[in-house]
């Protein structure tokens, strides 16, 4: 497909939707090799990955950037399932325990419905952050989360190395994950709504 020298800003923004498998591939390859790498959890991811490919691909070539039914289906099931290899991090640091697993996923279906039910609400809230209190706390949280578990990791991880030792470090820092994994489903899960009308107006009033 030859990008349209025509194009306008609009379309060419639209065109990053197809590197959105990028986030899960991180999310995957870090739950695979973390803390050894798993001969099982890599035949999963990499179904996982491919499935996310090939439909990526093909709406690639269907040119389905501009379709927002097909975009923000998009955004949600890369972002919905980033944020379950983040979250399930912490279960494989600890060596699998059957309690923490259910404890996870039981966090993850209680996010996903809660996230799920309240979609509108949500959505408006994040696109107006300064007309509702909600919208606000979502992104103080985000920088708060992202900060510890994406920008300030490595400088946390060395000092907590050095002060507690490896072990210590990389289970707070995967604990980190959770939370942030958490914070990824309820903003984007909340895409939902352009998958049902795609002419969604974040603007509104909630």
């Amino acid at each position: 497909m030859v990008r349209k020298s025509e194009e306008t800003l609009e379309h060419q923004i639209a065109r990053n939707i197809y590197f959105t498998p990028v986030f899960p591939f991180i999310a995957g390859i870090t739950f695979i090799n973390v803390p050894e790498w798993s001969n099982f959890f890599s035949i999963i991811c990499g179904i996982v990955m491919l499935i996310l490919l090939i439909r990526v691909l093909i709406g690639y070539f269907q040119e389905k950037h501009m379709d927002q039914k097909w975009h923000a289906l998009t955004v949600v099931i890369t972002s919905d399932i980033s944020g379950l290899f983040c979250m399930l991090l912490i279960w494989r640091v600890l060596g699998h325990p059957i309690w923490l697993l259910i404890a996870l996923l039981s966090i993850f279906i209680i996010c996903l419905s809660l996230s799920h039910h309240y979609r509108k609400t949500i959505a408006i809230s994040i696109f107006n952050p300064r007309k509702t209190l909600f919208g606000k706390l979502y992104y103080i949280l985000g920088v708060v989360i992202v900060g510890l578990a994406g920008g300030g990791t490595y400088g946390l991880a060395r000092f907590l190395q050095l002060t507690y030792g490896q072990n210590t470090a990389l289970l707070i820092i995967c604990s980190m994950l959770v939370p942030f994994g958490i914070w990824l489903i309820i903003g984007f899960h909340s895409m939902w709504v352009r998958v049902e009308n795609p002419e969604f107006d974040f603007k509104q009033d909630s």
